[in-house]
């Protein structure tokens, strides 16, 4: 992969050869990133594959001290921030400097990403390039998926694709961002509806992980996405493609209601009708989201968040500020936050809350809106269907943040499935460096 770099004596020749590199250890990260879950399964250690996924952004990094900034990315002085408050929270709470940057250090690494890309020069070859690995590894998820449930006959939680093999929040997360990146492809690049197809197919990856809230969640998304291009549009074209958006939807209506009939929880058999089914699934959603044990601790994500919510709020002043610590997170309910009664369903939001205060919370929030409003004041595309295409996604993916960062987990803060691809189409779409590219036909 060759990057696109101009002619100057100024220009060192090691900062070339980092530079003609670099979509290459871009490429790398995703390849480990989205294959992590199957080298852990053949007997990796976990930390060992998390030390090697980290030798890319590593040289990433160090890609981005060879070139230097002369100006800073946007949102550098908020992310700044967040760490500096991070490392303030853990000085207050006596948790040491090693503690604060293992609790930050997943943000850190999404925001050297974006700031390399966005400070990094590259040819249209070597976008493509970057963009066909990351679509093999999207769609290879579904054939993991796949295999899993119905070559060797397993549902489980922990195993998301080919991605993961520790936790199954990723498994309704990724599918809702593969979704929000991919129809915006039939709307604005290429009328096929295969590719409104294949957005239903990442669905897949919540079914063979077993997770419920994908039935609700990424009909939701589908039919948000589709509302949202009308409104943006307002032609009788794009009013006519949602249309048939809504057609290629019915069609999954019998397979998403085989799915249900096969999941834990929802597999309710006895309904008379399909809007008695969908009743049922809504119910035994709210129930389960708002579900606390006898003696008040809180077992869904809705109830906990609600507890964060009155508790901390009212909390002394020193907790408002800085929170219990970043080493609470991992200490859990039997040490700092006891008093919160919180067995599962700590969200993104949440934690940083209880870890590190509500301005630390509210700073991170602030960067990602921050992050929003300046692609929504970047020029539009107008000459090329991929990249406005690319732009309706990155919108879509903001979304994604908001609903898994505020109501699911946190998991654009732990692990970097989500956010490497999100900050690396972000950085596409707002550095002048690609300006060229974004602005020109294809």
């Amino acid at each position: 992969m060759t990057t696109y770099t101009m002619d100057s004596s100024s220009v060192s020749d090691v900062r070339v050869k980092t530079d003609a590199a670099f979509p290459t250890i871009v490429a790398l990260l995703f390849a480990l990133v989205y294959t992590q879950g199957y080298i852990e399964r053949i007997g990796v250690s976990s930390s060992i594959v998390r030390m090697t996924i980290e030798i890319p952004v590593l040289m990433i990094l160090m890609h981005l001290i060879n070139r230097g900034v002369r100006q800073f990315p946007p949102g550098f002085f908020l992310i700044t921030l967040y760490v500096i408050w991070t490392v303030v929270s853990a000085v207050f709470n006596r948790d040491g400097l090693g503690n604060a940057l293992l609790y930050c250090r997943y943000v850190v690494y999404a925001y050297i990403v974006f700031a390399a890309v966005w400070s990094t020069p590259l040819t249209r070859t070597a976008v493509t390039r970057i963009g066909v690995v990351i679509a093999f590894l999207f769609i290879f998820q579904i054939v993991a998926s796949a295999h899993e449930a119905f070559v060797r006959g397993e549902r489980i939680e922990a195993h998301v694709g080919a991605l993961y093999a520790d936790g199954g929040a990723l498994a309704t997360e990724f599918p809702l961002l593969a979704m929000g990146l991919t129809v915006p492809f039939y709307f604005f690049y290429r009328r096929n509806v295969l590719l409104l197809v294949l957005s239903w197919a990442f669905l897949l990856v919540g079914y063979a992980s077993g997770k419920r809230a994908i039935y609700l969640l990424g009909p939701l998304l589908y039919f948000f996405i589709l509302a949202w291009h009308v409104a943006r549009v307002r032609t009788v074209n794009a009013l006519r493609q949602s249309l048939w958006a809504v057609l290629v939807s019915i069609c999954f209506i019998p397979l998403f209601f085989a799915g249900i009939s096969r999941s834990h929880g929802i597999s309710e058999r006895h309904s008379r009708s399909a809007l008695e089914r969908v009743a049922y699934v809504v119910n035994v959603a709210v129930g389960y989201t708002t579900a606390e044990r006898q003696g008040g601790r809180t077992t869904g994500r809705t109830a906990t968040n609600r507890r964060v919510l009155s508790t901390l709020w009212s909390a002394t002043g020193e907790t408002v500020l800085f929170g219990w610590g970043p080493s609470a997170k991992r200490i859990g309910e039997d040490e700092r936050y006891e008093a919160l009664m919180i067995t599962y369903g700590i969200c993104g939001w949440a934690q940083d809350v209880i870890c590190i205060g509500w301005p630390g919370m509210l700073i991170y929030v602030l960067f990602h809106l921050y992050m929003f409003l300046r692609l929504r004041s970047c020029p539009p595309p107008r000459h090329s269907g991929y990249w406005m295409a690319l732009r309706f996604g990155a919108e879509i993916g903001f979304v994604v943040m908001l609903i898994s960062h505020i109501s699911y987990s946190s998991s654009f803060t732990t692990c970097g499935h989500l956010s490497y691809v999100y900050f690396f189409v972000l950085a596409l779409l707002m550095s002048p460096q690609h300006r060229h590219l974004v602005q020109s036909a294809s």
